[in-house]
């Protein structure tokens, strides 16, 4: 019992000073240049056509259930999961997601915060 207790208070004390890595800010170049030299991409984007810089993230697809676990942020993209249906402001559903691919704000997504989604994934273009 007493080794019980040991373990128990050396496993708590090292978790206990787990941190999370604070998320880094990533600051989108708004010229060619710049954003090549970050190792975006830039190309035209959007309905609209207009140039911008894309950064792609080293995590991206890695499995998450927080945004704050990824470079960008935690989405879901599976439009094929009828639970979708009772999602609505209020109603939330439990999932788990990827850490986007992307700084391109024009996707098909809903975001994933602390587990869960409050809305139905929605496209920006």
């Amino acid at each position: 019992m007493i080794l019980f207790v040991i373990i128990f208070f050396f496993v708590w004390a090292f978790y206990s000073q787990q941190k999370l890595p604070k998320k880094e800010i990533i600051t989108i170049p708004v010229d060619k240049e710049s954003c090549e030299l970050k190792g975006g991409l830039w190309k035209k984007a959007g309905m609209v056509q207009a140039y911008m810089c894309t950064i792609p993230y080293k995590d991206a697809g890695k499995t998450c259930t927080d945004s704050s676990q990824c470079f960008g942020r935690c989405i879901y993209t599976n439009f094929d999961d009828s639970r979708l249906r009772n999602v609505s402001t209020g109603n939330k559903l439990q999932v788990t997601g990827k850490c986007e691919a992307d700084s391109s704000v024009f996707k098909c997504m809903t975001e994933v915060k602390n587990g869960f989604i409050e809305s139905a994934i929605a496209c920006a273009d």
